[in-house]
């Protein structure tokens, strides 16, 4: 047996001879032998970051190589049970992609790789949750009136909101 190379698809040539005890000879004619790459593309070092934050960026980042090349590498993602969604990664080590965060969700977002090399064959990996906390300040109005009299109420006219309706009060 031969080794196929294993980072090549150029196909294989051969032809056999033989040879008997009296010096005669004979061969085949030349065969052809296409080369198919069957092997996966391999994941590295996932550098997502560890946390999400309403309203800020997260980095997914991800080490893919593959025998022959790499083609396309992806994420799909989804906050809490919502729906999928697809985001393209780009560069070549590690393959990298940055997503806003919704301001108005909270709870998890799941993520899963995918990359598929130039022969067509997929591999993923295995889904990754990261917490999806808030650290955005609440928003505050103040829609007091300008001026105050003396010996007179004066009233004060907030209007609040926050990202977090499971904050509960918040306290002016």
């Amino acid at each position: 047996p031969i080794m196929i190379p294993w980072n090549s698809t150029l196909s294989l040539h051969y032809r056999m001879i033989a040879y008997d005890t009296s010096g005669n000879m004979n061969t085949t004619v030349e065969r052809t032998v296409t080369v198919t790459d069957n092997d996966v593309p391999v994941f590295g070092t996932d550098s997502s970051d560890p946390t999400a934050y309403t309203g800020d960026d997260f980095t997914f980042g991800i080490v893919v190589t593959d025998n022959i090349a790499v083609q396309d590498v992806w994420v799909i993602y989804r906050f809490n049970s919502g729906p999928d969604q697809n985001l393209s990664l780009t560069g070549t080590g590690p393959y990298s992609a940055v997503l806003e965060m919704p301001v108005s969700i909270l709870g998890t977002m799941t993520y899963t790789f995918f990359a598929v090399d130039a022969s067509g064959n997929l591999e993923s990996t295995p889904g990754i949750t990261v917490q999806l906390l808030d650290n955005d300040r609440p928003l505050l109005r103040n829609g007091s009136a300008q001026k105050a009299y003396v010996g007179e109420r004066f009233r004060f006219i907030v209007s609040l909101w926050d990202n977090d309706p499971n904050k509960g009060t918040v306290y002016v």
